[in-house]
This record gives structure tokens, C-alpha cells and sequence, in this order.
């Protein structure tokens, strides 16, 4: 592999410990040279083949993680020469395990240093859960490095959406080059996303039945997406140390695909509102991160008892929130419109508006407690800057 350096290094940077974190399977530095719904699932694995958790270097000075599932699909990922930190790219394929023998004739490189999609070969010798070593092998010039790996044992823990549920700020890399992008996923494994071009995306991750990772499947809306109207499916891999999220998925012709990398929200948990008499809210995502914590707020209006609220709270003289919303007064909202205001820029969701109107499907009203619940909601500023992701409760 050669040590090519191109927009994707912004990837790569905001990716640090990716490689000691996770992924993927027990295959080499790539990139040629010569240098149930539940989440209740059992994390049990073959002790005869070359599945698991594998992590270790190549000949040419890269760090490799990756995993080989039950059905002999592999991923992988591997660092910048001499730098762990740095992701250079990703190898999937699929490959077969006899009598301490691992092998792969269909690999693909897909390399984040301009040398693009490359066809490879894995031939690769294992001793079960323990050690994992080989070669990967390139056509032409691009020549084969060799690589040694042992086994990860955190492969054996038990995956589950609950675990997983949250949001995630991270970025995404395709062939194109990278972007950020706000990931959310609720506890039934549903995903929505929303990258910086403005491209959105929706899906769901599902615990697989031995291993601990997830399937992960993403569909794209139409442009700005690389993938319009397409859907992809490949793994995803959650490691909790770090609250960070994997997760890479090839197109159907393996000829591209996307490797996103996300941090979890510590808003992801919303804030108790005990803490003042009007409760608080968390925000981050588009260079945003803060907590808004009311000082006064303009009660309910007189349409409140129609099954319809508007009010406001105000922090100081820069952060303010202005709501409007109705219900069909069995807690199912019909209709929001939201602003948040900071330091005089709006950033704002309305129900059934997508894109640069943002989400406000995550807005819930209590008429009870009289307060209003906002769970990842996805507001969006002027220019389209964004999402920024919303949540707490705040009372009237």
C-alpha cells in the first residue's frame, strides 16, 4: 500500500482508536504494495473456524481490527503506515475455514489513500479463538502483505440494542470522500441520519445471532446522497469503552460502500428537569454544544385546553426556546414548530417538513405534568446548517 494522502485524512483523524476498538476480520494491511429486535440474542461462536474478534499488525508497519462472522464474511479495517490512529481502509469478502485454513478468493480493498477499489486475495492459517496470520495478495505490481492477529474475547458478549440505542455525531466515507453526519437509533433498532451535504438516510441495526456485532442496513433518500435511492447492508459494532460506532457496508456490486465512525451523545439521556423550576435542555451537532436551562418561560396559552400549546422559555438574553404544538390529546402529537434561538441564529424543526426544516418528531407533550419531552430532535440553522440534536424536558 502506498502511503497517499487525500481529503479522507479528515476521516481518518476524526476516526483515532478505531483500529483498537472494533471491526474486523483477520486480514492483512490491504491497499497492495509491498510495504432479533430485542437485542436478546446469544453471543455463542464456532470453536472450529476462523471466526471472532481479531486484532493485530501487518509486515508493513499497520495496525489491523476486524471480525470473521459465522458465515465466513469478513471485515477489516487497517491503520496508516506507523500510525494506529489513522484508518487507511477497509477489506470485505467472504471466505472459507477448514482444518486451520482460511481463505478468501473474492476480497475486496476498499482504500482510503486514492488507490480505490481493489480486487485481493486471503490465504491465512488459524488456530481457533487463539491466533489468526496470512497474507493478503494483490494483482499486478500491488504485490501482498502478510499480517499476524489474535483473538478479542469481547466477540463473545451478547449485543443489544438497548446498549446501542442513542445519538452519534461522527463522519462517513465513500469513494467521494468524507462528511459529517448525525446518527440516531432507538431502542427498537430503528436508524435515521443526516449527513452535511444534506443527505439523509434511514434503516436499522439488528443483533446477529452469534458474535457481537449487528447487521446494519441503510437506505438513501434521493441527491444529494452518492446512493440515492439505494440500500446497503454490512455490520455494525458498538464498543462501549470508547461509546463509539462502527459500522461498514458495501454497495451491491462491491464496487463502493460507506464506513462511518461515530462518538455517542452524552445528550443522548435526556436531562432530569428537577434541577430548575422550568427543566433544561442539551443541544450539540454543527459546531453546537451546551445546555440551555430556562430562567422564566410564558406558560400555557389560552388554546392549551383545545389540544394546542404555545409558549416560550428564555435563558439570559441569547438562548430561547418558542414552541407551538397540538395533539390529539391522547399523546399523539399532530403538529410542532420549534425554535431554538442562540445568540440571535434560529435553528428550527417543523412536523411533516424534511430537510432544511429539520425533525420535530421527537417532541412530545404531557398536559399532565405540563411539560414537554424533546428526544433527539433534529433542528436545523440558517444555510441549513446542521442537524443539531435536541433533548431534555422542559415545563411550563
Amino acid at each position: 500500500m502506498t502511503s497517499l494522502t487525500m481529503t479522507t485524512n479528515r476521516l481518518l483523524s476524526a476516526i483515532a482508536a478505531f483500529i483498537g476498538a472494533a471491526l474486523l476480520a483477520g486480514c492483512g494491511g490491504g491497499g497492495g504494495g509491498s510495504d432479533n429486535a430485542s437485542g436478546e440474542t446469544s453471543a455463542s461462536t464456532s470453536s472450529a473456524t476462523a471466526e471472532g474478534l481479531w486484532t493485530g499488525t501487518t509486515t508493513t508497519n499497520r495496525t489491523v481490527t476486524g471480525v470473521v462472522l459465522d458465515d465466513g464474511t469478513f471485515y477489516v479495517l487497517y491503520s496508516t503506515v506507523g500510525n494506529p490512529s489513522r484508518i487507511a481502509g477497509v477489506v470485505q469478502g467472504t471466505g472459507i475455514s477448514t482444518s486451520g485454513s482460511f481463505s478468501s478468493s473474492n476480497a475486496r480493498d476498499f482504500n482510503l489513500e486514492g488507490l480505490g477499489v481493489l480486487p485481493a486475495t486471503v490465504s491465512a492459517s488459524y488456530s481457533a479463538r487463539r491466533t489468526l496470520s496470512g497474507n493478503i495478495s494483490y494483482s499486478g505490481s500491488l504485490g501482498s502483505t502478510s499480517f499476524s492477529s489474535t483473538y478479542d474475547n469481547d466477540y463473545t458478549s451478547t449485543p443489544t440494542l438497548t446498549t446501542l440505542a442513542g445519538s452519534y455525531s461522527g463522519q462517513v466515507a465513500t469513494s467521494s470522500g468524507t462528511e459529517s453526519v448525525s446518527l440516531t437509533i432507538d431502542s427498537s433498532g430503528t436508524m435515521v441520519a443526516t449527513g452535511s451535504s444534506g443527505c439523509r438516510s434511514a434503516g436499522a441495526v439488528r443483533p446477529r445471532a452469534t458474535g457481537n456485532v449487528f447487521t446494519f442496513i441503510v437506505s438513501f433518500s434521493g441527491s444529494p446522497c452518492l446512493f440515492a435511492f439505494q440500500s446497503l447492508t454490512g455490520i455494525a459494532y458498538y464498543d462501549s469503552a470508547s461509546s463509539r460506532l462502527y459500522a461498514a457496508a458495501p454497495n451491491g456490486s462491491r464496487s463502493n460502500g460507506v464506513l462511518f465512525v461515530g462518538t455517542r451523545e452524552s445528550s443522548s439521556t435526556p436531562p432530569s428537569s428537577s434541577s430548575s423550576p422550568y427543566g433544561s435542555l442539551t443541544y450539540r451537532g454543527a459546531g453546537l454544544s451546551g445546555t440551555m436551562t430556562p430562567e422564566r418561560g410564558s406558560g400555557e396559552n389560552a388554546s392549551a385546553s383545545l389540544g394546542v400549546l404555545q409558549t416560550t422559555w428564555q435563558e439570559g438574553t441569547t438562548k430561547s426556546v418558542v414552541l407551538s404544538i397540538s395533539d390529539n390529546y391522547l399523546g399523539s402529537v399532530s403538529g410542532a414548530d420549534m425554535h431554538l434561538v442562540l445568540s440571535r441564529q434560529d435553528y428550527q424543526c417543523k412536523s411533516g417538513a424534511i430537510g432544511l426544516k429539520g425533525d420535530c418528531s421527537g417532541v412530545t407533550w404531557n398536559r399532565v405534568t405540563q411539560s414537554v419531552q424533546f428526544s433527539n430532535v433534529q433542528l436545523i440553522g440558517p444555510g441549513g446548517v446542521g442537524p443539531v440534536i435536541v433533548n431534555g424536558t422542559l415545563k411550563y
